[in-house]
């Protein structure tokens, strides 16, 4: 039987978003009180409400990661509603693993390419470089690793997990 490891990151929400959240709640109250006296306001309100919904979607993101048999896949949870994977691969796509710092992630990812980041705001020692292929395509994201998730990559992977 496969061993099941899942772990569950959450990302800081950025510093703006509060602010923004606060500006287009003054919108809405505004709009709505507009409303009553001039009708037409009635679309902006509409706008603002639906910029106000979305905003508040995207506020709030975390990151699940589920390690079964070699397979990794990563989701993405929305404001914990909705959840849309965007991350799926398997041992043998798998090219390294390395700590974030680390030189052998310095040279795995060529100069001008950037990784993914779906680490969330965890300690920096904790994120990990994940290089794989697909498609025939080099791809990279960040992501953080616990002990038994490593353990586990390592136990499926050894030879493509750096620990330097």
């Amino acid at each position: 039987m496969d061993n099941y490891v899942e772990h569950l990151v959450k990302r800081r929400d950025p510093g703006y978003f509060a602010i923004l959240k606060v500006f287009l709640i003054a919108l809405d109250l505004l709009f709505f009180l507009l409303f009553f006296r001039f009708p037409p306001v009635f679309l902006l309100l509409l706008l603002s409400a639906a910029a106000t919904y979305f905003v508040f979607l995207h506020a709030h993101v975390e990151y699940e990661y589920l390690y079964i048999g070699g397979s990794l896949t990563v989701d993405k949870i929305l404001n914990k509603s909705s959840r849309k994977k965007i991350l799926e691969t398997g041992a043998p796509e798998l090219l390294l693993i390395a700590p974030k710092h680390s030189d052998a992630a310095r040279e795995a990812l060529p100069s001008g390419e950037r990784a993914v980041d779906l680490s969330g705001d965890g300690e920096e020692e904790r994120k990990y470089l994940y290089l794989y292929q697909k498609e025939g395509k080099k791809r990279a994201v960040y992501l953080d690793m616990t002990e038994e998730l490593l353990r586990e990559m390592r136990m499926h992977s050894p030879s493509k997990l750096r620990r330097e």
